[in-house]
């Protein structure tokens, strides 16, 4: 038959003889038919496909004999369980894969028995649709630390992944000493599931498959390829266990501090010649966002070594020569992310927390730490009232020239908040402006003015919002604007 031989016999045939064409010689007919009484749902249907299913050879028609039996929903579970104990090994396999499609939960009992069968292929179907219909108990427990013991890879592998989506915990001891079998089992695999379980007795394991110990105290983070470390950083964020964040904070390290090195290259190409075959092997940058999200989902436990990292690190990165030291994440095209902006970044994930640890380091007597807190701070965080008082102290009480010019700088995305808390300040210390405060002010204007102007072309509404911003600022204080030629507007 062609193809359209073989649509127009499958399009007109009666339904009386679907049954005819599930068992056609041509496979086209037999997939299509299959289809066609998936999408109908008529349980009469049902012996007929328990019939061919015993005889069918092709995975992908097979495939869709379960799906359709599956579509069937309840009609099928009696012959599907009857499936289980007789019939070929084709229809046993082919039984549990569609009960755990239905997510059969009167089946489980059923299930387990046949995950003790003589074929290892209906074990590996049994186990897998355990898993799938996600209900833990003392039998379904047994059973998948059963088959973790086989001794077909296949059925472990399946067990590995049941124990997974059933949460077992009981699985992990068994998990971990697969990851030593690394001739059977990809590791990436096992590691996926004990983090999916998320039991904290696969910390240590994990941990130190990121960071090893060469016995004399002297740890490194050794990385083979960069999927595994992904998938190492995203178990242990999912795990949760503060044990994990100083392993995670050296695998940062460790990325950055290699991508930098790596940036150094000044061959015409951009190639990176001095690269080592392992960083070739792995971006260990790849697993940045993981490491982000891991450190956030372990929580305010992570806080305090990452605020003495970020303490560690401020004296080890000069600035540079020719940035003027904004925050990188902000989008400086000169700036490369050094370990403290990365940090920072991952702190102002942490909300509230990561704000009240970034204020207590505006008083550190470290320089350097206090240039880096207030680069944290943002036009977001200025909306509260307690950054924005921290940085005008800094601004005004700090002994730093560059700490000073730094917050003034940041309180410019204040905008007129930033103007009036300035302004106030000032005020109440009885003395003349000082020139970082004055500048900064000046600042603040001149932006207000820009936006002004550009919004000149803009809808009514725009205009009327920006001169009203405007109008504000100069009534504030004109004279400390040294805009007082355009005080008029206000009138």
């Amino acid at each position: 038959m062609n193809q359209n031989e073989v649509w127009s016999f499958v399009h007109t045939i009666d339904q009386s003889h679907l049954a005819e064409g599930l068992k056609n010689n041509d496979k086209r007919v037999r997939k299509l038919t299959t289809q066609r009484i998936g999408v109908m749902r008529d349980p009469s249907e049902i012996p007929h496909l328990i019939e061919v299913l015993a005889q069918e050879r092709d995975a992908y028609i097979e495939s869709q004999i379960i799906n359709a039996l599956t579509r069937m929903g309840e009609p099928a579970i009696p012959p599907l369980i009857q499936g289980l104990t007789i019939g070929n090994e084709n229809l046993r396999c082919a039984s549990a894969k569609g009960l755990g499609g239905i997510g059969c939960v009167v089946a489980i009992k059923n299930l387990c028995a046949a995950a003790g069968d003589e074929s290892p292929l209906v074990r590996r179907a049994a186990v897998q649709a355990l898993g799938s219909i996600g209900i833990l108990n003392d039998e379904v427990e047994a059973t998948v630390l059963t088959c973790l013991q086989d001794t077909d890879r296949g059925v472990v592998i399946n067990a590995a992944f049941a124990s997974g989506d059933l949460g077992c915990s009981a699985a992990v001891p068994r998990l971990l000493s697969l990851l030593d079998e690394i001739n059977n089992y990809n590791q990436r695999y096992i590691i996926r599931v004990l983090g999916q379980i998320g039991d904290t007795c696969a910390t240590e394991k994990l941990c130190k498959l990121l960071v090893k110990n060469d016995g004399q105290g002297n740890a490194k983070v050794t990385l083979e390829t960069s999927e595994r470390g992904e998938e190492l950083v995203e178990a242990l964020g999912k795990i949760a266990d503060p044990r994990a964040v100083q392993p995670i904070i050296q695998v940062l390290i460790h990325s950055i501090t290699t991508d930098n090195d790596n940036q150094e290259c000044d061959t015409e190409d951009g190639c990176t010649p001095s690269c080592s075959d392992e960083f070739k092997r792995a971006r260990p940058s790849d697993i940045a966002a993981n490491i982000h999200r891991a450190l956030v989902q372990i929580g305010e436990p992570a806080i305090p070594p990452l605020i003495d990292t970020l303490r560690a690190w401020a004296d080890k990165e000069e600035d540079n020569e020719d940035c003027t030291g904004c925050y990188p994440r902000r989008g400086c095209s000169v700036c490369i992310v050094s370990v403290a902006s990365e940090i920072s970044f991952i702190l102002s994930d942490f909300g509230p927390l990561g704000v009240d640890a970034v204020l207590k380091l505006l008083d550190d007597e470290n320089v350097s730490v206090r240039k880096l807190a207030v680069n944290f701070f943002t036009e977001v965080h200025l909306g509260e009232k307690r950054v924005m008082d921290a940085l005008i102290a800094c601004m005004i009480n700090d002994t730093e020239e560059k700490v000073k010019t730094l917050a003034a700088y940041c309180l410019v995305d204040g905008g007129q908040k930033s103007f009036e808390a300035i302004v106030s300040a000032v005020d109440q210390l009885h003395r003349p402006f000082s020139d970082i405060e004055r500048e900064a002010i000046r600042l603040i204007g001149s932006e207000a003015l820009s936006n002004l102007t550009w919004c000149l072309n803009q809808t009514d509404e725009e205009r009327r919002c920006a001169v009203d911003a405007f109008r504000e600022l100069i009534k504030f204080s004109p004279s400390q604007t040294g805009m007082e030629s355009v005080s008029d507007l206000s009138s």
